[in-house]
């Protein structure tokens, strides 16, 4: 279960340079709030996971995410993503919808946290964990970047365009 449960996670915990983070803002950190060009529907779909196994990873054909943002404070709830992942064989819904806290605010992105996480389906058994830490960047005005370290699953799509 917990390998479908990652099938359904679409951003990354970030591990490298600087931007190292587990969660907790760093004392560099002006900024309190979201800024208003970050609110609104971002939309993304990746290829999936289609040349895996099966067995240790699903095999998905097509991975698609919706992160929706509206004004907040750090620490306080910032929105939430929705990723739809069908496994290609049983056509069994492995996504997840996370509630996001702001925990961070950096030049160009952003560190959220899933509060609470569930099953993307209402029914669906798949064990969509809590506590993941994501970093978004900001690469244009109307597009946000997902990095491809840490926990960012296969198939997962690169890029969000605003709705």
């Amino acid at each position: 279960m917990a390998l479908m449960a990652a099938a359904g996670t679409f951003l990354v915990r970030h591990f490298s340079g600087d931007d190292a983070s587990d969660g907790t803002p760093s004392p560099s950190s002006t900024a309190t709030s979201l800024p208003e060009a970050w609110a609104g529907t971002w939309v993304g779909t990746g290829p999936g996971n289609p040349t895996s196994d099966g067995f240790t990873e699903p095999r998905t054909n097509r991975f698609t995410v919706t992160l929706t943002l509206h004004p907040a404070q750090r620490g306080e709830l910032a929105g939430k993503q929705v990723s739809r992942v069908t496994e290609v064989n049983t056509k069994r819904e492995l996504g997840c919808t996370d509630t996001l806290r702001l925990q961070e605010i950096r030049k160009a992105s952003m560190v959220l946290k899933a509060v609470s996480s569930q099953s993307a389906e209402q029914g669906a058994e798949v064990a969509c964990p809590n506590g993941s830490t994501y970093v978004v960047t900001m690469t244009g005005r109307d597009t946000l970047g997902l990095h491809k370290e840490g926990d960012q699953s296969a198939g997962a799509p690169s890029t969000l365009t605003r709705r």
